[in-house]
């Protein structure tokens, strides 16, 4: 008699010939694709339905319940470390935001190409999503329920979608990419994000977490990297099926080099900010984690194994790598520098800061020092400071038309922005490789940055203008330091009010003798 494993892999394999374009529905949204994909695969899944659904209602039992013991037996949320905690406010709508990306990237993969094994493995993709984003979504509610200062979580989707810098680089990027070919969609999120970056964000920021007294998050974030191992298996499936057809090669390479500079790029900024600048207990660099999980895992060991069948490593490894050194000093200039337009509080670095920032990234202090000697100073209402003062030159940098991050490269004190005129329009670029994207397909990357829509407003009309005020109405939602008793309100910006420029618009005029575009 054949084991019950046998049967149940003979079941799969029939349920699998089975047609997936069934005749009594029309597929709303199929699209093509400019690979040849082969009609059979190895299947990534290896799973029946009635199987997954026991496997992740158990996972969420245990995840759940964890929790609740957490709260129980360890006293959270009263002994997580305040700066930690603040610092959830902007990365899990950051998060969420994500989720929904690659639910949907997964859902058009499963519309759009014609492979049973493939589709398997997509269709459970997309309800991994949904559980994420679900899982995210109750530790916002979590935090929002008790914590001291919850108006950001209670408010996390609202404020996502708002016209907020911290928020540009992800919409930006999950915005753009829906629209792509459904292969591309499959070798940008699962081969090449998926692949490269959950381990770095999901494990890394359980151990920084854990650091920080912080017992929920690891129970969440460990829950849902159990599901990421299947992602990259079918982005690894995806990249088979293509290289399976000789013919794809030449097309297949370029997109492997772009959308891992398209991640990274969007991912440096924001977690260089999370794990070098914002907890108070620190465990390894942003740098040290990058190393380990994308050099040495991703483009080492798993694109190296991929060099036989001759596709090489992102050939934009080498200046990812160091962006990820600098990419976190810059965003963290500029998002300190702009706290008004931030959702949470964070408190002014000190010695102890230095002293590590120093160790982990020799010559920071040079660089970086004076800003934050003088940002202390700075956070105080009462000091008088205008704000985005203490930005290079006193304003508001120039914004990527690619990627939405600051022009800041390779640092906000001798980075420059390139400039580019596209049918009477100036944009800006941060790199010269978000330059070349954009002059290959300006049409990817219509986003706009904030202040260009708001060109010319004054700071305390758009902080209003983006419910960056508290309920009392007055008190502002972001704020450089932790205390409750020295509070920014809207009439302190009021009294230092500055405008908001869009420099792009400011150097086409300099090009055009001082008129206007």
């Amino acid at each position: 008699m054949r084991s019950s494993v046998t049967r149940l892999n003979a079941v799969h394999d029939r349920v699998k010939g089975l047609d997936w374009s069934p005749t009594y529905h029309q597929t709303a949204y199929p699209r093509p694709t400019k690979y040849k994909i082969p009609k059979h695969t190895k299947d990534p899944f290896k799973h029946l339905i009635r199987q997954y659904s026991s496997m992740e209602e158990e996972k969420d039992d245990r995840m759940y319940g964890s929790i609740a013991d957490v709260i129980n037996r360890v006293g959270q949320p009263d002994r997580a470390d305040r700066g930690w905690i603040e610092t959830l406010k902007f990365m899990l709508p950051i998060l969420t935001q994500l989720e929904l990306g690659a639910m949907q990237g997964a859902r058009v993969c499963m519309d759009s190409l014609d492979n049973p094994e493939l589709k398997s493995g997509y269709m459970a993709q997309v309800m991994d999503e949904v559980r994420h984003f679900n899982q995210q979504t109750y530790l916002q509610r979590y935090w929002a329920k008790h914590w001291e200062d919850p108006e950001a979580f209670a408010r996390a989707f609202e404020l996502r979608d708002r016209d907020l810098p911290i928020f540009g680089p992800m919409h930006a990027f999950t915005e753009g990419l829906w629209n792509e070919d459904p292969m591309t969609i499959a070798i940008s999120f699962q081969a090449m994000a998926e692949t490269a970056y959950t381990n770095p964000i999901f494990i890394a920021v359980t151990e920084l977490a854990a650091a920080n007294a912080d017992h929920v998050t690891p129970t969440v974030f460990l829950s849902i990297q159990s599901d990421e191992a299947r992602h990259m298996a079918n982005g690894y499936a995806g990249l088979a099926a293509v290289l399976s057809e000789p013919d794809n090669l030449p097309m297949l390479q370029p997109e492997v080099d772009g959308s891992f500079l398209q991640f990274s790029v969007l991912l440096n900024g924001y977690f260089g900010v999370l794990y070098d600048y914002m907890p108070t207990n620190r465990a390894r660099s942003y740098a040290e984690i990058w190393d380990e999980w994308v050099w040495e895992n991703f483009v080492g060991a798993y694109m190296g194994r991929l060099q036989p069948f001759g596709l090489e490593p992102p050939a934009s490894a080498e200046f990812a790598r160091d962006h990820s050194r600098l990419a976190g000093h810059a965003s963290a200039v500029f998002y300190f520098g702009a706290w008004p337009l931030a959702i949470n509080r964070f408190d002014p670095l000190g010695p102890r800061d230095f002293e590590w920032l120093e160790e982990k990234y020799p010559g920071w202090y040079s660089t970086y020092g004076k800003f934050w000697e003088q940002y202390k100073e700075a956070s105080d209402p009462a000091s008088g400071a205008t704000p985005f003062g203490l930005l290079p030159g006193g304003k508001l940098p120039p914004i990527c038309q690619v990627c939405n991050s600051p022009c800041y490269l390779p640092d906000p004190y001798e980075g420059e922005a390139s400039f580019e005129q596209l049918d009477g329009e100036w944009y800006s670029f941060c790199s010269i490789f978000c330059q070349m994207a954009f002059q290959m397909f300006p049409e990817k990357f219509p986003r706009k940055p904030f202040y260009t829509r708001y060109d010319g407003w004054s700071l305390s009309e758009f902080i209003i203008k983006q419910g960056l005020l508290r309920a009392d109405g007055k008190t502002l939602l972001g704020q450089p330091h932790l205390e409750s008793d020295r509070l920014w309100t809207i009439d302190d910006i009021r009294r230092h009010d500055v405008a908001i420029e869009n420099p792009a618009r400011v150097y086409g005029e300099s090009q055009n003798g001082g008129s206007a575009r």
